[in-house]
Parts: structure tokens; sequence; C-alpha cells
């Protein structure tokens, strides 16, 4: 799974207000794309996380969602580290 594919990651180059960037992460293997879900990236607080994942799925996908759900996760948490380490 190339996670390029999967999370798609936006950090402004001017803020707008306190926020700084959004992540989101997408099921590419459902057609053009679920997402799954997304977070926007503040400059002076926490990520505000919403999740938008289909209410019905297969068995099948559902370890393959996993391992984007943990890609969405760690991407995360390597953003908000670098904004902690800045301040």
């Amino acid at each position: 799974m190339d996670a390029d594919e999967n999370i798609r990651v936006t950090l402004l180059d001017v803020p707008e207000g306190n926020v700084r960037g959004f992540v989101s992460a997408y099921d590419m293997a459902e057609g053009d794309g679920t997402r799954l879900a997304h977070a926007t990236l503040f400059i002076d607080g926490p990520p505000k996380i919403t999740f938008t994942a289909p209410l019905e799925s297969w068995k099948e996908n559902l370890s393959r969602q996993w391992q984007i759900m943990e890609l969405f996760a760690k991407t995360i948490n390597e953003l908000d580290s670098a904004r902690n380490k800045r301040r």
C-alpha cells in the first residue's frame, strides 16, 4: 500500500487564521476514493479529527482500511510533534 495514494497532506504556506493545514485519509480501492477521515491542523493547538468512514463495508476491506487509518494517525502525530517542537 502506498501512503501517498491514501494519505493527502496539505500544509499552507501562509496559515489561514490559526489553520496551518489538512490531512485526509482515502480508501482508493473503493472506486474514485472513499474518504475515511480528515484532520484540520492548527498553529496553536491539537488537530481536530473527523471520521467519515463508510457505514457499510466488507470484511475483506477492514484490514486495508485499518492500515490506512494507522498511516493517517502516524502522519498526524508526526506533523503535530513538529508543531510542538517549534513552540
